[in-house]
């Protein structure tokens, strides 16, 4: 259950823009400034570390207190601006006079005293609704389900079917049996024998019939399992819905403060939007009750729709949904597992296109960026029935984001090696060098300190994350006092000061196998996300493990979907992607389904030099039946091509043979993370985390060599020259990290 002990306030994760000069070092371009580019000059300054600037502070998150005393409060504390919204009312909010002029003085002093300003787009989580305005003004814009329901039927004796209580009937079909098993073709459409909210038909022959139909997607959900409130949702497929969203709350904000777009107010949060998906308990607490749920409805099993779907699916995919929708249920056969890959790729491009493209085409229009984080994005086995493919989500905004909800770092390396990363590479992919994160303890039962926090930060720093967005409180029930919130957030500052402009060095494209998710994506009978099958914990347990024995072994990776790796060029032994990055390794975990294009590419790779390590690549099944024997034999050439590596530490061994750039500890250490950040130029940075309780003392290889060599301390102001031994393009260094802390080395 996503945020926990998440009471009032709801993700906006922060990202700044490089828009603000600090003495000692060059003026940030007007690429920074728009939003462009993906590496950029950076030189580092003793006076530039001690007192970053605002652009490299992380924001705190005020979502229900507003006026000059916040935003004085949170520049007293040694934060960079705030992340802010019209303070929370009714459903009226964004029109609550009162909570207008609070939100105006925030804005306005924010803006006299150079603060940096976020705009979170809803009252509370998951962003789409206006706090229920939409909802309640557009009922038809609330989230929509199909149900599927079979019934035995015997020849000559009547069949009488109950719609079930606020259920719509789309379609009912008459099956006849053969061998014992329904056969979902040629069947008889009964509809038209509905009468009353009943179905009542006589077949001639023993068969089966087939009721689908829809509902609206709000009990049992997490809509009502929500721990903000009880509220129903938009429906994510829908543009109308997230049109009607942008009018209510986008348009609301650029009516009062769109003279800042661009500038002082640099982006728009939505938090936390997803599809209905699947089945939820409540929370263990009560909480604010704005849309009675009905406890008449039946929680039957259920899949995401929209009002339009079958249409579109039919126009995209070619054959009807609903005729086939039974296999988004059951079914193991190739016909049953491929209308369950073109169900969740036709949600994917609904939700990507028709929401978050939406606004994000809207944000561009007006000068911002659009920004936030999805439901549930920690495990891959999630992402299907929230999201689809959330690769796809992320890559329509300008600044991809996740939530980070835990300063354990038991935990935190696991989710690390995966959400920050799917982020940073749907950004870097762009061509874009900005990804943020919202940062809180909300699942952590014992709480860290001010460090143990910091730590987190530069675990994420590490995997690609640059800005932030605090929901460490800074005013009611605060989790840190004021000097521990000035040692966070001019941490967080130093660490930005040395790593934001640059990009992670990475070398290895990881596959995000979305296909196999979707193959294997079978609605649970009871319709629950605590019954996801083990198929799918599989797949994603492993495609998590892969990634973190990466991560703990200082292999620099990015993740890639389908389309990213398709769009990318195989050129000088590299696979480059239009952003300009190159990698030498591609790894894909164990597929059991692919998209028609990637294995060419693979094969082109291998053919171009370019190290191709496959987990399992047998009995994968291709997008059509037509196309099923060319993948056979791409996939028999493929395997005489590429390292075939099944464990996770062979694929560790392979890959580490042809990573020949980053940084490298010379005595296996899993508990320090290191990564190398290169800038325009020669300059780069190396950070290094140490995960445990204990100091740590490494030394790494580096592929740099400078005549300039420091440490900087990050939770510290401290600035030593250190010495280094070169051979050819490689330092080797020795650097002592202490207990739950990090330090950065520069090389210039």
């Amino acid at each position: 259950m996503k945020k926990l002990m998440k009471i009032v306030c709801v993700c906006l994760t922060a990202l700044m823009l490089f828009s603000c000069n600090q003495t000692g070092d060059p003026t940030p371009s007007d690429d920074m400034k728009n939003y462009k580019g993906l590496y950029y000059t950076r030189t580092f300054t003793k006076e530039g570390y001690q007192n970053p600037a605002n652009i490299f502070k992380p924001l705190p998150i005020v979502n229900n207190a507003g006026g000059e005393y916040i935003v004085e409060l949170a520049e007293d504390y040694g934060y960079g601006g705030i992340v802010t919204n019209i303070p929370f009312s009714d459903r009226n909010y964004l029109h609550n006079e009162e909570a207008v002029e609070m939100f105006m003085e925030s804005v306005q002093y924010a803006v006299e005293n150079g603060m940096r300003l976020w705009l979170y787009d809803e009252n509370g989580y998951p962003s789409g609704t206006a706090g229920g305005k939409v909802t309640e003004d557009y009922p038809e814009y609330e989230a929509q389900g199909l149900v599927v329901q079979k019934h035995a039927a015997t020849k000559g004796k009547k069949l009488t079917v109950e719609v079930p209580y606020k259920h719509v009937l789309l379609s009912a079909t008459f099956y006849p049996t053969a061998g014992g098993n329904a056969l979902y073709s040629g069947g008889t459409d009964i509809s038209a024998s509905l009468t009353s909210g009943k179905l009542e038909y006589t077949p001639t022959a023993n068969g089966e019939v087939v009721c689908r139909y829809r509902k609206n997607y709000f009990e049992g959900t997490h809509a009502t399992g929500n721990w903000y409130a009880i509220r129903k949702q938009l429906d994510m497929l829908n543009k109308d819905a997230s049109d009607a969203f942008i009018e209510s709350t986008y348009e609301r904000y650029y009516d009062l403060v769109g003279e800042y777009f661009g500038d002082e107010i640099e982006a728009f949060f939505t938090d936390e939007p997803a599809m209905a998906g699947m089945y939820f308990d409540p929370p263990p607490f009560r909480v604010t009750v704005e849309d009675e749920p009905d406890e008449n409805i039946p929680l039957l099993p259920t899949a995401n729709y929209t009002w339009d779907m079958e249409e579109y699916f039919r126009q995209t995919r070619g054959y009807s949904l609903l005729d086939n929708a039974v296999y988004l249920f059951e079914g193991d056969s190739e016909v049953a597992q491929r209308v369950r890959w073109d169900f969740y790729k036709t949600l994917t491009e609904l939700k990507s296109n028709n929401f978050e493209g939406n606004i994000a085409e809207w944000c561009a229009e007006h000068g911002v960026a659009f920004s936030g984080h999805f439901f549930d994005e920690e495990n891959l086995y999630d992402h299907p029935y929230f999201n689809g493919n959330i690769m796809r989500s992320l890559s329509k905004q300008q600044i991809p984001g996740v939530d980070f909800l835990s300063n354990n770092m038991s935990v935190a390396v696991g989710w690390a090696a995966v959400t920050p990363k799917l982020a940073s590479s749907a950004a870097h992919f762009n061509g874009e060098n900005r990804v943020f994160v919202e940062i809180s303890n909300d699942y952590d039962s014992n709480k860290a300190d001010v460090y143990g926090k910091i730590n987190t930060a530069a675990l994420l720093y590490a995997c690609g994350i640059n800005e932030f967005c605090s929901y460490f409180r800074i005013f009611g029930s605060s989790s840190m006092e004021a000097h521990e919130h000035q040692l966070f957030s001019s941490s967080l500052g130093r660490m930005g000061y040395l790593l934001k402009g640059g990009v992670q060095t990475s070398k290895t494209a990881l596959y995000y196998p979305a296909e196999s998710l979707f193959v294997n994506a079978i609605i649970p009978e009871n319709g629950r996300k605590d019954s996801i099958n083990s198929t799918m914990h599989a797949i994603s347990t492993n495609f998590t493990q892969i990634a973190k024995t990466m991560l703990t072994n200082q292999i620099g990776y990015e993740i890639f979907d389908s389309t990213n790796l398709t769009l990318s060029e195989v050129k000088d032994g590299h696979l480059v992607t239009p952003s300009g990055m190159q990698f030498k390794n591609i790894v894909v975990p164990t597929a059991y389904a692919l998209e028609e294009g990637v294995a060419e590419k693979l094969i082109e790779a291998a053919e171009g030099g370019v190290n191709v390590v496959l987990q399992n690549v047998d009995n994968v099944l291709a997008s059509s039946a037509q196309y099923q024997g060319t993948l056979n034999n791409l996939l028999a050439s493929l395997k005489n091509k590429a390292t075939v590596a099944s464990a996770i530490d062979g694929i560790l061994d392979a890959v580490k043979s042809f990573n020949t750039e980053g940084v490298t500890l010379l005595s296996k250490n899993a508990t320090v993370i290191a990564s190398e950040f290169a800038f325009k130029g020669d300059n780069k940075s190396y950070i290094f985390v140490n995960t445990t309780g204990a100091k740590q003392t490494v030394n790494a290889k580096i592929h740099s060599v400078g005549t300039k060599y420091k440490m900087w301390g990050v939770a510290t102001e401290e600035v030593k020259a250190i010495s280094a031994n070169t051979d050819g393009e490689y330092s080797t260094i020795g650097v002592t990290i202490p207990a739950n802390q990090a330090v950065i080395i520069t090389v210039e």
